[in-house]
């Protein structure tokens, strides 16, 4: 499932290790099964899970100064959280690839080509440009809304699960 280095920290017990890890797959399979569409406004630097998170969420607008990293060949560690399968799925191939072998930084315009992010906002703008798209989707038919995005996501939990098995 990844790894958090601060679990690593040899004060802690292995029952704190038990209960973070327990606590993050809680965390992850919310993130997977949510049935309402998942919004995320990115805005300054985004990190490691930071942008794992971003992999279960259904439109990412990101202002034009944020940047993103997946550190993990930086930190010795691999891919976290089903990264290694929801990350291709998102990006093409190479960039998925590289993103991950490197541990470079991405530019706002640079996940937007990749295809990590829906739009870039000014960053002003970043906060109402999310709410309105956030409310052109609630204007929505609720069920209609669930249903599609039931549709478009069906393949993405199991592929996560298997991948932090894998991780």
């Amino acid at each position: 499932m990844g790894a958090d280095r601060s679990l690593l920290d040899p004060t802690s017990t292995a029952t704190e290790r038990q209960n973070a890890g327990d606590e993050f797959c809680r965390l992850l399979e919310v993130l997977a099964s949510f049935g309402k569409p998942l919004f995320a406004a990115v805005n300054g630097l985004t990190v490691g899970f930071g942008v794992t998170m971003l992999l279960y969420c259904d439109v990412v607008l990101v202002a034009e100064t944020a940047r993103f990293r997946l550190p993990f060949t930086d930190l010795g560690v691999v891919p976290e959280a089903g990264s290694s399968a929801l990350l291709p799925a998102r990006v093409n191939w190479a960039d998925a690839m590289w993103t991950v072998l490197s541990s470079e930084w991405v530019d706002a315009p640079e996940a937007l080509r990749m295809g990590l992010a829906w739009r870039v906002a000014p960053d002003a703008e970043l906060r109402a440009q999310t709410a309105s798209a956030a409310a052109c989707v609630a204007a929505r038919d609720p069920q209609a809304v669930a249903a599609s995005k039931r549709l478009m996501t069906a393949g993405r939990a199991s592929a996560a699960r298997d991948a932090i098995a894998r991780e």
